[in-house]
């Protein structure tokens, strides 16, 4: 196995700084063997670099700028001893995948945020930077402003040392010492005034001699050469607040690292000391007392944690919920504390947490291993659970991908992993085998403007309400409540795929209890809220975007009588809700009419001996045909 190096720490060490050699200490996982035949995972010219081999590494990974582990909301990645990239948490299949096609990786970063979609990037022995994942910023360099979870390559970039990525932007520092950044400008992230979003590197006026960087939410931070540290955009730098020019922080030694978060920047100085100071402020920076031997950094969700020049990790913080701060127990950390058993560490990486994932925290170690504590609800501890700890554990590497299974292009990424999502889930949801059977061959991955994806239904032509189908699903942003989401369209405009009666009166419950949310565009009223139901029974991280727009009587998730209604139709059952509600075929039209739709009516056409005539069916519905209120169009009624 080789070992570790990052490229952009052995080109971007300040002077009088030196590589350090692997010490004594052990890291939580057996080391993997080193052939010592193997290539250098890293090769530059002599007078770029040199040429790392086996378990010598350079330490001083920061969590953005150089880093070989990258965490973010729910998910990890990380780059492996050969080269390769390994994601788990959030989507972590599809990530894999996603990434099964790169090779010679260096340094992988990815954005973080409480609750926008997240980017990841890396960066390649060549100097070249691929990017996947969303994209409607710019964030991946490609050219386009969409999603691609397959990666991009960042155009016009191939002497890239140093990555970066915020929320959504990134950045990159060249081999002159130079910065380019792409991606969203509008907090002052992309270091100009124009505010607009740009898809492909524009290089940052007045700023040299750059050698790390990193990105926090809506701000960037680089170190220079000399040990002097510029921050631009939102929250970067003490005095340098809400500026869309780069501006030189006062108050600090030299640095070699930087860490910009969520509530304050953080760097490392030669010396090997912290200096922190909060975001959206003035303040000075403040030396932390208790921190020696610092190498690298990483600021998270109210907590910052450091590696040591001996292989060691500290952490410390205001908030530990998750365990994030690694100290045994979920209280906070308010001075620096030594992780118990954690040694050999030579990158560390923290993420933001939210009120449905907890944050975490992950290292890497010196025999290309990882461990990690915290947060755990969506797999990112890898440990192959979801609960969560407050103390370190290895992290269970998932297995590459094979080469036959390397996705051809976006459309076979996104069957491929689904097969795998309902492979993982049928049995508890058989309701998501019943869809994806129907439209897999249907279902495609495209860029879709100001929508994650769609469902098209048909139905039987006028006078035959027997029969609606989905005729294609298409997908943009291959997250997986979205996924799940667009599924649930396809089961729920399906008939046949449910037990008509069942799913008619979790239909009509829906129109009738959210008749006005989100019926444009000749939706089924409550058709959306549906769906996001369903999405939640299943991915209960899931962001829910139906539920998260205000629209009326709506909270920010599900209510448990509308799981159960739900729950009910899945089971083939007749909501209590429809039986005591609907007793009669006047009472079951005066409904109807509030919410009529072909699907509706193809789900109940068969309800109190069927409709007396069709003739008056269609969609959008011809309301001179259609029987008036206070008519009983059913058989029940004496046709």
């Amino acid at each position: 196995m080789l070992g570790w190096v990052s490229v952009a720490a052995v080109l971007a060490l300040p002077a009088g700084v030196t590589a350090a050699g692997s010490g004594p200490m052990q890291a939580i996982s057996p080391p993997g063997e080193f052939d010592p035949g193997d290539p250098p995972l890293v090769r530059f010219s002599s007078d770029e670099a040199a040429v790392v081999r086996g378990p010598e590494f350079v330490r001083g990974a920061a969590r953005s700028g150089d880093s070989l582990i990258a965490a973010s909301r729910g998910r990890t990645c990380a780059v492996r001893g050969d080269g390769d990239v390994t994601c788990w948490g959030m989507d972590g299949a599809r990530e894999r995948l996603s990434v099964a096609g790169l090779a010679n990786v260096v340094s992988v970063t990815s954005g973080d945020h409480l609750e926008v979609a997240l980017h990841v990037c890396a960066l390649h022995s060549d100097g070249t930077v691929s990017c996947w994942g969303p994209g409607r910023m710019g964030q991946l360099g490609g050219g386009e402003m969409h999603s691609s979870y397959l990666p991009v390559q960042v155009l016009g970039l191939s002497d890239a040392v140093a990555l970066a990525a915020g929320s959504e932007h990134t950045c990159a520092v060249h081999a002159n010492g130079r910065v380019s950044c792409w991606g969203s400008g509008l907090l002052g992230q992309l270091g100009h005034p124009n505010l607009t979003p740009v898809s492909s590197p524009q290089q940052v006026p007045n700023l040299s001699d750059v050698e790390k960087i990193d990105a926090g939410p809506t701000s960037s931070c680089a170190v220079h050469s000399g040990g002097g540290l510029t921050c631009w955009g939102s929250g970067g730098g003490a005095g340098n607040v809400h500026t869309f020019t780069p501006g030189r922080v006062d108050g600090l030694p030299a640095v070699v690292a930087v860490s910009t978060g969520w509530d304050r920047t953080c760097a490392v100085t030669v010396a090997g000391e912290v200096y922190c100071w909060p975001a959206a402020d003035v303040a000075r920076p403040e030396r932390v007392d208790g921190v020696t031997g610092a190498v690298s950094i990483s600021v998270g969700d109210g907590g910052v944690c450091v590696v040591h020049d001996d292989g060691g990790v500290s952490c410390w913080g205001e908030q530990n919920a998750a365990g994030q701060l690694g100290n045994g127990t979920r209280s906070p950390q308010p001075r620096p504390a030594r992780i118990p058993g954690v040694g050999a560490a030579v990158a560390v990486t923290m993420s933001v947490g939210s009120d449905r994932i907890g944050a975490h925290t992950c290292v890497a170690h010196e025999d290309a291993s990882y461990s990690c504590w915290g947060g755990n609800r969506a797999g990112q501890l890898g440990d192959g659970t979801s609960t969560g700890r407050p103390y370190a554990a290895a992290v269970i590497t998932p297995a590459p991908i094979t080469g036959d299974r390397i996705p051809r292009d976006a459309t076979d990424l996104l069957r491929t992993w689904l097969d795998e999502v309902v492979r993982q889930r049928e049995r508890e949801y058989p309701w998501l085998r019943a869809s994806w059977d129907h439209v897999r061959e249907l279902t495609s991955a495209v860029p879709l403007d100001s929508i994650s994806g769609i469902v098209q239904p048909v139905c039987d032509g006028p006078g035959e309400p027997s029969a609606c189908r989905a005729e294609s699903m298409m997908v943009s942003e291959l997250e997986l409540g979205t996924v799940v989401h667009e599924l649930a369209h396809v089961y729920d405009a399906t008939t046949g795929l449910a037990q008509r009666r069942a799913w008619g009166a979790v239909q009509l419950y829906f129109g009738i209890r959210y008749p006005d949310c989100f019926r444009d565009h000749g939706q089924r009223p409550g058709s959306e809220i549906l769906a996001d139901t369903l999405t939640h029974l299943v991915v209960p991280l899931a962001s829910l975007a139906y539920f998260e727009t205000g629209c009326p009587g709506l909270g920010d998730q599900p209510d448990r009588e509308a799981e159960e209604v739900v729950l009910s139709g899945l089971a083939g059952e007749v909501p209590d809700w429809y039986t005591d509600n609907v007793t009669n075929g006047a009472g079951l039209w005066a409904l109807l009419r509030r919410v009529l739709s072909p699907i509706l009516l193809a789900s109940l056409a068969s309800e109190f001996g069927g409709l007396c005539s069709t003739d008056w069916v269609g969609f959008p519905p011809d309301w001179s045909l259609v029987p008036p209120a206070g008519a009983n169009p059913f058989r029940s009624g004496g046709c």
